[in-house]
């Protein structure tokens, strides 16, 4: 695993997925926007999915993903993980800008994202 920081997140880069933490008082906008597409393009040849690890009410902005997700087809998943009531209501519809072709899903802790996530690309690669 590497991990990237930028001024509003670190990423953790594993081999298969993105884990995603972004820092309370963030403000992702264009410039971590192109970051993120820098890192995703170097490193992720094949398929690979992104867990949203909220631990607070930041995350990537809706817009920005939509635009990575049309840009990468090999983007098959996305995660997230939401610890706290008030932000699981907030967060629900999110997954509705997500195309019919990433599978989204919303968990209760980070271990149950990544088994998820790992599982959705096992399964994909075992298609081919």
């Amino acid at each position: 695993m590497n991990s990237v920081t930028s001024k509003n997140a670190v990423y953790k880069l594993y081999d298969s997925y993105v884990e995603a933490t972004y820092f309370e008082g963030s403000d992702p906008g264009i410039d971590e926007a192109v970051f993120i597409y820098q890192f995703l393009s170097k490193h992720y040849k094949s398929n690979f999915g992104w867990i949203s690890n909220r631990i607070n009410s930041y995350s990537s902005h809706q817009i920005f993903v939509k635009a990575l997700l049309e840009d990468f087809s090999n983007f098959k998943c996305v995660a997230w993980v939401t610890y706290h009531d008030d932000l699981k209501k907030r967060i629900s519809p999110m997954p509705g800008f997500v195309p019919g072709r990433v599978m989204s899903k919303q968990f209760d802790n980070l271990d149950q994202a990544i088994n998820w996530v790992q599982q959705v690309l096992e399964d994909l690669n075992n298609e081919r």
